[in-house]
Order: structure tokens, then C-alpha cells, then sequence
């Protein structure tokens, strides 16, 4: 509080949100998008998610020498995976096992039927009913929006289909 009450041009923050439970650490946040229009706020953290969510742009260093910097996009463009396609049962009695036996090869005949799509499955354990998880590179982008409407078309009444690009963490890892 006391860096900001004389509205500095320049702010430097070191992990302001160490420490915090989770509700005061999404207030934090709030304020961080705040006050950082029309100044310049320097900020460490070692929560990538808090990077993605604060950051304009992202500097990543290991053992003192710079990995990457950028805007987060950039990073997750040049070091992540490419797309996540997420595809889950829309009620909880169809369990996980029996939705994948069930539209599996469906789904694996829409999405793979692309000759240069790879895609892996894998499901997600911290959903109470699971999830189908496909990767899709960069380089199918083009792929997405029709995938996504045959899966809208075939399989929108028994599930919830979603797409979204890699986190910082998985860009991060890789």
C-alpha cells in the first residue's frame, strides 16, 4: 500500500502474493490491473499462472541467463504445445471409462481424420467426471474450427466440448 499511495510511474513488486489464501490473492490481483495503467510495474513471481493473468510481458530466467521475453501468447507460441481439446460428459452417469469406450473411436475418427492432426488422449483426473484431453499442435490450427463444429454437431448433447491454448506451465515445462 505504501508503494502506491504517491502513484510512483514505477512500481517493483517481489511476489506480491506469496503467502496469500486464495480470495486475497485474487483481490491482489485485481488491484495489480488497477494500478498498473499508465505506469510500468516490475513484479516477480514464481506462479505462472499469476504471470499469464498479470503480464503484458513475461521474462523467464533460469540459473541467471534469460530464457524468454515476451508477451505470454508469444511464449506459449514458441515453447508450448499448441491447443488443449477438452471433451467431457455433460451428466455424472456416464463415468469416464464408459463415455471414452463409448465415443472414443467416434471422436478419434472426426478429430485424426485430418491426415497430418497427432493427437493424444489422456484423461484429466481433477474432474469429478473426467475429461478427454486431445493435443493439438500449432501447425493443425486451421483444423480447429471445423473439428469443433463436427463435435458440436455429433456429440453437443452429451458433452461439453472446449478448446484452449497450452498454459505458460505446460510453454514453461517444455
Amino acid at each position: 500500500a505504501m508503494a502506491i499511495v504517491t502513484r510512483p510511474k514505477v512500481i517493483i513488486l517481489d511476489e506480491p502474493t506469496s503467502g496469500l489464501d486464495v480470495e486475497s490473492r485474487r483481490q491482489t490481483w485485481e488491484l495489480i490491473k488497477r494500478i498498473k495503467v499508465g505506469r510500468s510495474i516490475i513484479m516477480s513471481s514464481q506462479h505462472l499462472e499469476e504471470a499469464d493473468e498479470l503480464a503484458d510481458r513475461i521474462c523467464i530466467m533460469t540459473k541467471g541467463q534469460l530464457l524468454a521475453l515476451d508477451k505470454p501468447e508469444a511464449i506459449k507460441k514458441q515453447f508450448g504445445v499448441g491447443y488443449k481439446l477438452l471433451v467431457e460428459p455433460k451428466t455424472e452417469s456416464i463415468s469416464a471409462k464408459d463415455f471414452a469406450t463409448m465415443k472414443l473411436q467416434q471422436l478419434d475418427t472426426i478429430i485424426l481424420s485430418e491426415s497430418n492432426l497427432k493427437a493424444g488422449v489422456s484423461e484429466n483426473g481433477d474432474s469429478t467426471f473426467k475429461k478427454l484431453i486431445y493435443q493439438i499442435p500449432f501447425g493443425q490450427v486451421k483444423l480447429i474450427s471445423p473439428i469443433l463444429q463436427q463435435l458440436e454437431s455429433q456429440f453437443g448433447n452429451v458433452a461439453y466440448i472446449d478448446i484452449e491454448m497450452n498454459s505458460l506451465e505446460d510453454a514453461y515445462i517444455n
